[in-house]
């Protein structure tokens, strides 16, 4: 059975036996779209279009039930929907655009990861070999035991990385690294010159492991019940890292072959996927990774075609919860030797991290995807069109990545909307839609009963529904800063870092409007943007980052919230908005 599926002016065709579902169709043919449920049937995302001619399988009940109306202008959805001969498939070419521009990085006066040094051969009269000449002109004590050579014709250069000399090659080309940071929801890269700390290009996109789940569990099980899995996940993670790079060098006109170390911070199950390491271990009691220490393997083991001799170093975890992105975060924000200072990173997991004396006390809060836009019906990741914010002042106002037309709520968008509904009375305190006649007129007219949802911008709308995964989310969150904060820590609490590429658009009153900050707080909030790219960075620039790296495991202590009853107890209070 012939598919061909239309995405703008794209085109992908391949052939299928019948009963193929449109999804597992979508993935052979490597196109990944949003399925927040992992393809469960349950979160109605994976919309298409199809003609009406098209030789597909006839809507169940439970399809009918979520679609309803939409059935009617030829919606259906991709994970229940079967192929039972040739067809046409329309796709929102909107579904593949990349998420909105990283935060401006800059570093000065850098040590490199991979030092690289230009020499010439001796001619003649060395006391010793050549090569061991040529390494003491390095002024570095290395471990010769196994280095790459290539061309040694006119000069050479010396690439080493500390304590051991990798290559000499006389090639005149660039000392590039990239830094990458892999999270749930999104994927952020930058390009750099090692020799001199200039980034030379940024990109990011959404994580297509989306594909199989918004959340790491539902990707942990993938990995379980199905028995390629794990080898998917991985390769789906490794072709996208791979296509950002490809974009990173066209970008900044340099090529993939000059570069010869990436350095990677990722959460703890998404950092083991990328290098097919098992993550069962992660979801089970009492949630040990596979491995938590640095990795390190050359790039063509993880499908990287980059330099003979390039390395993909990855940073090492705390916890199964507590990953290489927030050793990244505390590396990046220099927390080991601040004293009294909270870092929260806005995500999936929550992280929450406090320097308390000389020791750094973490945890994580499962807050869900919502605060990505995750398990929202109109939600999305920051990507061009999605709300970021909304105000009221006798009319509502919407404001838009790159000021286009609404496409969906990204995470920030939705802390604002709910922090709007609080402000205009329009949220009862346990999360309920207050009575409609109380509302500003303006925005009482923008209530859909029949969707019990309050409509934002045309098909762009928020639920009952959306409103308590928000609550799930802020309740996690809130509970584990309260719980961190008043049974493990006794000082007094001078400044609050807000992280993650969803924290650097968020507006600081929100939070507490909203209850996922508690209204006792008094102290500097500072939003710092994505501290994991810029700790991954800070790595590849700065030899002295590895050993500070150590240094935050060996004072790192995790708590594990789920095993206390206060954390569980305190939860169910603060899921209203009392």
């Amino acid at each position: 059975m012939r598919l061909t599926v239309h995405s703008g002016e794209d085109v992908f065709e391949g052939d299928f036996p019948p009963g193929t579902t449109l999804l597992s169709a979508f993935g052979a043919l490597g196109i990944v779209i949003d399925t927040p449920c992992g393809g469960a049937g349950k979160c109605g995302k994976c919309r298409v279009r199809v003609e009406g001619s098209a030789s597909l399988s006839l809507p169940g009940q439970v399809e009918r039930e979520i679609l309803g109306e939409a059935l009617k202008a030829g919606i259906r959805l991709a994970c229940m929907t079967g192929i039972t001969g040739d067809c046409h498939v329309f796709l929102d070419p909107g579904s593949f655009q990349a998420i909105a521009t990283i935060d401006e990085i800059s570093f000065e006066g850098c040590d490199p990861l991979v030092r690289r040094r230009s020499l010439a051969i001796p001619s003649g009269g060395v006391k010793r070999d050549i090569l061991s000449t040529l390494v003491e002109n390095t002024r570095e004590n290395l471990d010769l035991s196994d280095f790459y050579t290539g061309s040694l014709d006119g000069e050479i250069s010396i690439y080493t990385r500390p304590g051991k000399l990798v290559a000499i090659d006389g090639r005149r080309s660039s000392n590039l690294g990239v830094a990458l940071d892999i999270g749930t929801t999104t994927i952020a890269t930058a390009l750099l010159d090692l020799d001199s700390g200039e980034v030379l290009a940024k990109e990011n996109s959404m994580n297509p492991q989306r594909a199989f789940g918004h959340d790491v569990i539902s990707r942990i099980t993938h990995t379980v019940v199905e028995r390629e899995g794990l080898k998917t996940l991985s390769s789906v993670a490794r072709k996208a890292v791979s296509k950002l790079i490809e974009v990173l060098c066209e970008r900044s006109e340099r090529r993939p072959g000059d570069i010869n170390e990436v350095v990677v911070s990722g959460n703890t199950t998404m950092t083991h996927l990328l290098f097919g390491f098992p993550v069962r271990s992660i979801a089970i009691a009492p949630f040990s990774p596979f491995y938590g220490g640095i990795v390190r393997k050359k790039a063509g083991e993880i499908g990287l075609d980059l330099s003979p001799f390039s390395e993909v170093l990855a940073l090492p975890a705390i916890s199964g919860y507590v990953g290489g992105d927030i050793v990244a975060g505390i590396l990046s924000t220099g927390l080991r030797e601040r004293e009294d200072e909270l870092l929260i990173d806005l995500g999936t997991n929550g992280e929450i991290v406090i320097s308390s004396g000389g020791s750094l006390l973490c945890c994580s809060t499962a807050a869900g995807p919502a605060f990505e836009g995750g398990n929202i019906t109109c939600g999305v990741g920051n990507v061009s069109g999605a709300i970021e914010k909304v105000s009221f002042d006798k009319s509502l106002t919407l404001k838009t990545i790159g000021d286009t037309s609404p496409s969906g709520i990204c995470g920030s968008g939705l802390i604002s909307i709910v922090s709007l509904f609080l402000k205009n009375g329009m949220i009862e305190a346990l999360g309920r839609f207050s009575d409609l006649q109380s509302w500003p007129g303006e925005l009482r007219d923008r209530f859909d009963k029949k969707r019990n949802g309050f409509i934002l911008s045309g098909d762009v709308y928020i639920t009952l529904k959306d409103l308590r995964q928000f609550q799930l989310a802020k309740a996690a969150l809130r509970t584990g800063i309260e719980v961190l904060l008043k049974s493990f820590y006794k000082g007094g609490l001078k400044k609050i870092r807000i992280a993650g590429g969803f924290g650097s658009k968020i507006d600081i009153g929100d939070l507490f409007t909203t209850g996922i900050l508690p209204p006792w707080l008094d102290c500097e909030i500072v939003v710092e943007g994505n501290t994991s790219l810029r700790g991954a960075i800070a790595t590849l620039l700065y030899r002295s980052s590895l050993a500070e790296i150590d240094a935050i495991i060996g004072c790192s202590k995790y708590i594990e919230l789920s095993s206390l009853d206060e954390f569980r107890n305190m939860y169910i209070d603060r899921m209203g908005y009392i």
